[in-house]
């Protein structure tokens, strides 16, 4: 991870940028022994930061979303991610309720390589599911062609290319939502009535990568019955939400060291 670090720290004179002050993102639902290693990760580095600082990553979505996190009583982020879906609710700069899924864009690829085994006995990669699931169009209402997609046939054992149909896509998409729209569900429930009121007002945001599949926000709504409406650039929101926390003095408070009198048994 220090190599790693470092790697993409590194200016164009070779020189690491040193003395300059780093905020993180971090999931919303680790422990604080897990941020602590996220500090220490920079703090102890070669690139000698000045300053690190710690922010739970729905609020770096909600703020790259342009939701006014401080004044609102109630607002929803769900972060469909990589590795990972990150569920919260917040209100007024607050978190209400936050959940961690242990499944993300990487779990739906892999869902997608198993459908298309099991009913075509076709292998693809993950790298070619993906580009699958992007290319179609899931929940649209008019019946879409299929997807052109190379790989290795197992009935005649040699590669070969085979149109998958958005039907395999689909289903790979509602079993990897399943457990997000359950989980939304029951944290709905436990929500606080003006806090709950303020997100059916206006909607649930989504972020993060998955967001980009077209109807989803349609998807989600009948299965919640609850609006949603997708962020600008989803995939982007935490990372613009980290660059207004460093940039804007507004929203400083909201990152944290794990210096802060609050951290100290941690020292």
């Amino acid at each position: 991870m220090q190599y790693l670090l470092e790697c993409v720290l590194r200016t164009e004179e070779g020189f690491f940028t040193r003395g300059t002050e780093y905020v993180i993102a971090v999931p919303t639902d680790v422990t604080e022994m897990e941020k602590k290693a996220f500090f220490d990760l920079f703090i102890h580095s070669s690139v000698r930061a000045r300053e690190v600082r710690i922010v739970e990553r729905c609020i770096a979505d909600a703020i790259g979303a342009g939701i006014d996190i401080r004044q609102t009583p109630g607002s929803a982020i769900v972060n469909l991610g990589g590795e990972t879906t990150d569920i919260a609710i917040l209100s007024r700069g607050g978190i209400v309720l936050n959940r961690l899924l242990k499944t993300g864009g990487a779990f739906l690829d892999q869902m997608v390589v198993t459908i298309v085994r099991r009913n075509l006995d076709f292998v693809i990669g993950r790298p070619t599911a993906e580009e699958v699931r992007r290319k179609t169009d899931v929940f649209g209402e008019a019946v879409r062609p299929p997807v052109l997609a190379a790989g290795r046939d197992l009935i005649r054992l040699r590669p070969g290319v085979k149109e998958i149909p958005s039907t395999i896509v689909r289903e790979a998409l509602e079993e990897f939502l399943k457990p997000c729209i359950r989980t939304l569900l029951l944290m709905l429930e436990q929500t606080p009535p003006v806090v709950l009121g303020a997100i059916r007002r206006q909607g649930i945001c989504l972020t993060g990568g998955i967001a980009c599949t077209k109807g989803l926000t349609g998807y989600m709504e009948a299965q919640t019955g609850v609006p949603f409406y997708t962020a600008e650039q989803p995939q982007l929101c935490a990372a613009r939400g980290v660059r207004s926390i460093i940039v804007d003095r507004d929203f400083e408070d909201l990152a944290y060291s794990m210096k802060d009198e609050n951290y100290r048994w941690m020292r």
